[in-house]
């Protein structure tokens, strides 16, 4: 039961306030009046933005890489739901019916750590956007990967697990290397697992950038914990770029 990190992040993601962040996306869509009305998740994940932000939308695909977080998000949905999911990278993904929004959270954007493989992404979902479609995401500020996580070591325990979380920040490729131990205690005897991961430092301005040049014309952003302006406290950005 224990040998599956998509078990043990569906489980940790408790103090995610997905209806708030969900507010925010419909609230910047409507601004801009944006349709939701076919909505394509990328990095879907074990699927709670899905669940809710779905009720939105008559159609709703969420791809992601990993079979096992997508094992735990078909657990959740139901037909009424209207949720294709699909393991897949979205390089290789097409379809006929463009969609006329398109979402990511939660470190997605992040977890990409060459600008030329995001950059061939952002072309690819704006290619997969109808053209008055948008792009909704978020990315982890340089605030928070380097001042806050950065080379610094945090333990936390929840319900029966505990863990370590040890990162290691590269200044020269701009990269923070995350090294994850879990203790996850079943019959009174902690089974071990860890977990290896990298995020990439995107300045904000790298974004904007790199967006234009895939074809993105109109963009905001704001911090997606308030809703409000970014400061140089922010830790999560919500960037909107609208074809």
């Amino acid at each position: 039961m224990y040998n599956d990190f998509a078990y043990i992040y569906d489980k940790l993601v408790f103090d995610i306030d997905y209806d708030f962040y969900i507010e925010q996306i419909i609230r910047k869509a409507k601004e801009n009046n944006i349709q939701t009305n076919r909505i394509l998740e990328f990095g879907v994940g074990t699927g709670n933005l899905a669940k809710k932000l779905c009720k939105y939308s008559n159609e709703y695909v969420g791809i992601d890489l990993s079979i096992d977080m997508l094992a735990i998000a078909n657990e959740k949905i139901s037909k009424d739901d209207n949720i294709e999911l699909l393991a897949c990278d979205i390089n290789d993904y097409d379809t006929e019916n463009k969609f006329n929004l398109a979402v990511s959270t939660l470190d997605t954007i992040n977890y990409i750590l060459e600008e030329d493989e995001l950059l061939k992404i952002f072309q690819k979902i704006n290619n997969l956007l109808k053209d008055d479609g948008a792009f909704i995401f978020d990315i982890n500020s340089e605030n928070k990967l380097i001042d806050i996580l950065g080379n610094n070591t945090y333990v936390y325990e929840y319900d029966n697990i505990f863990y370590t979380w040890q990162n290691f920040y590269d200044e020269n490729e701009k990269i923070v290397d995350f090294l994850l131990d879990f203790f996850i205690k079943e019959d009174g005897v902690y089974h071990r697992i860890t977990e290896e991961q990298s995020e990439k430092v995107y300045p904000l301005e790298k974004i904007l950038t790199l967006l234009k040049q895939s074809g993105f014309n109109g963009f905001q952003y704001i911090d997606f914990d308030t809703g409000d302006k970014i400061n140089e406290n922010t830790q999560r950005i919500l960037i909107i770029a609208i074809k």
